[in-house]
C-alpha cells in the first residue's frame, strides 16, 4: 500500500490538468461550456484534490503551535463574509447545470468485470470478500488538503446519482469542517450509486479501512441519502471496517428503504425499468431484508456510534413520520431537524445537505465523538436565511442527481426501453451475494424448509 508521501509526488501533473479543465467555460464561451466536456463542478477556489489513487495535495498545516485546535461554534465559522448570499447561491446553482451533457450522461458506463484486473485488497477474517482490484477502489478516494488534521479524517459518502464533488463541495461539511481541524475526504463509485449497492458498499468499506490506516487513527463518516445505506452495509458486512470508525452521521438515510421506490419502479417499467439501486431500496427488497434480518450482527442496529438526522419534510426517503421513521436506526441517536428547530423549519430531502442547523447536529456528534445529544445542539442556525445561499448553490446539482437516479445514462436508458418493448421484460433486483445471503435470506429459507419437514 502506497504511503501518503508517495502519493503526494504525483500531484503536480494532475493539478496542471485540473487547472486546464477548470477554465473550460472561460476559454470557449458560455455555449461551448454548456455543450462541451465536463469541467469540475466545484468552486475554483475550493482546492479539491484528485483521487488518492492518483494524487493528493500537500497535507494541511496544523493550526496553532501543535496543541489542541480550539473548538469553534457554527456561528463563529459561518458568520460574516464567509456566509454565501442568496443571490450568489442562486448563481452557483444555475451554473451547476453546466455542461448539459452532464445531465444526459451523468452516470458513466461501467463494467465491473474490468476492475477485477490486478491484486485485490488483503482480506480480513469475518469480512465480506472483495470483488474488485485494490487500484479500482483506491482511485475512487479523493481527499482535500491531506490527512493530517488533528481531529482526524471525515469521510463523506454521496447519495444515489451524485458524486463527491457534486454533493459536498458547496456544503458546510466541506467548507467548515477543516476549520475545526478535520481532514476531508470522500469516496465515489463507478455508477454514482445507481448500481448494485453490494458493490457500491465495497468502495465505502475499502475507503474506511484505507483512510484509517493512512491517517493512523479511526475515522468519522458523514453520509447523505443512499450513502447512509451503503455505509451501514459496509459496517455490517465488513466488521473490520466498523472497528476503525469512531463516529457515523447519516443524513436522510434510507436504512429500511423508501416507499417512493415501490411507486416509482412500476412507473419506470414503460421506459425500461428501475436502476439496480432503486430496486434494492424498495422496503421489501432482498437487500433490505438481508441487511435488517433479525440475526446477530443485524444492520438494523447501529454498528458504531451513530447519529441519524432526518427531516419530516423529506419527499424522497419515506415515510419519516410516526414512531419509527424510515431513517431511524436502533441504537442510534435519531433526530428530526424539526425537533431541534421547530415544525416551521422547512428542509426537504435535498436541502438537508446545505442546512446549517443540520450541520450543527453533525458537528455536535463529530466534536464529542459520541452520538449527537439534542439537548446540547447549537440552535443558532435554525434561522433558515443562514442556509439559503448554500442550499441555492446546490440546485443545479440536485437536478442532475435526480435525473441520474431515475434515468441514469441516457444511451443506456434508450437501450433498456427498446429491450422492454421487444422482449416485454424489465430488469429485476440484483441477486444477493453469498455473504449477504447467509446473513439474511438463507437462514430464513433454512428455517422455513426445516419447519416444512417438521410439519
Amino acid at each position: 500500500m502506497r504511503s501518503i508521501d508517495n502519493l503526494i509526488a504525483n500531484q503536480s501533473a494532475e493539478h496542471h490538468r485540473q487547472s486546464e479543465r477548470r477554465h473550460t467555460v472561460g476559454r470557449r464561451g458560455l455555449f461551448g461550456g454548456l455543450l462541451g466536456g465536463s469541467p469540475p463542478s466545484v468552486h475554483p477556489n475550493s482546492g479539491v484534490a484528485r483521487p488518492l489513487g492518483g494524487s493528493i495535495p500537500v497535507a494541511v498545516r496544523r493550526s496553532g503551535a501543535g496543541g489542541d485546535i480550539p473548538v469553534q461554534s457554527p456561528a463563529g465559522l459561518i458568520g460574516g463574509d464567509s456566509r454565501k448570499s442568496g443571490t450568489g447561491g442562486v448563481f452557483d446553482g444555475v451554473s451547476g447545470l453546466m455542461p448539459l451533457t452532464d445531465i444526459l450522461n451523468g452516470v458513466p458506463k461501467y463494467n465491473p468485470a474490468i476492475s477485477t484486473a490486478g491484486p485485490r485488497p488483503t482480506s480480513t477474517q469475518g469480512d465480506a470478500p472483495w470483488t474488485q482490484s485494490e487500484s479500482a477502489y483506491r482511485e475512487m478516494i479523493t481527499c482535500h488538503a491531506g490527512l493530517r488534521g488533528q481531529r482526524g479524517v471525515v469521510l463523506l459518502v454521496p447519495p444515489t446519482g451524485g458524486d463527491g464533488q457534486q454533493t459536498w463541495t458547496r456544503s458546510p461539511y466541506f467548507l467548515y469542517l477543516p476549520k475545526q481541524g478535520f481532514s476531508i475526504c470522500w469516496v465515489d463509485n463507478p455508477t454514482k450509486g445507481t448500481g448494485d449497492i453490494q458493490l457500491t458498499a465495497e468502495y465505502v468499506a475499502y475507503a474506511i479501512k484505507y483512510l484509517s490506516a493512512q491517517s493512523g487513527q479511526p475515522i468519522s463518516i458523514v453520509s447523505f441519502s443512499q450513502g447512509g445505506l451503503n455505509t451501514q452495509w459496509a459496517l455490517t458486512f465488513w466488521p473490520s471496517a466498523a472497528k476503525v470508525v469512531k463516529n457515523f452521521v447519516a443524513l436522510a438515510a434510507p436504512f429500511r428503504g423508501t416507499s417512493l421506490a415501490s411507486v416509482v419502479c412500476p412507473l419506470l417499467e414503460v421506459i425500461g425499468g428501475c436502476l439496480p439501486a432503486l430496486f434494492q431500496m424498495i422496503g421489501t427488497s432482498r437487500a433490505i431484508r438481508a441487511l435488517t434480518a433479525a440475526v446477530p450482527g443485524s444492520g438494523a442496529r447501529a454498528m458504531v456510534p451513530t447519529t441519524s438526522v432526518y427531516t419530516r419534510d423529506d419527499d424522497l426517503v419515506l415515510p419519516q413520520t410516526g414512531s419509527h421513521p424510515i431513517s431511524a436506526l436502533d441504537g442510534a441517536s435519531n433526530i428530526a431537524i424539526q425537533d431541534i428547530c421547530g415544525i416551521a423549519h422547512v428542509a426537504d430531502h435535498f436541502l438537508l445537505v446545505g442546512d446549517l442547523a443540520t450541520y450543527s447536529i453533525a458537528l455536535n456528534a463529530l466534536m464529542s465523538g459520541r452520538p449527537a445529544n439534542p439537548a446540547t445542539v447549537d440552535k443558532t442556525h435554525c434561522n433558515q436565511l443562514d442556509s439559503a445561499g448554500a442550499q441555492a448553490a446546490n440546485l443545479g446539482n440536485d437536478l442532475k442527481i435526480t435525473f441520474s437516479l431515475l434515468i441514469g445514462n441516457t444511451n443506456d436508458r434508450v437501450s433498456m426501453a427498446l429491450k422492454t418493448l421487444t422482449t416485454l421484460t424489465v430488469p429485476k433486483e440484483p441477486s444477493l451475494q453469498m455473504y449477504s445471503t447467509h446473513h439474511g435470506e438463507w437462514p430464513r429459507f433454512l428455517g422455513g424448509w426445516a419447519s416444512s419437514l417438521a410439519g
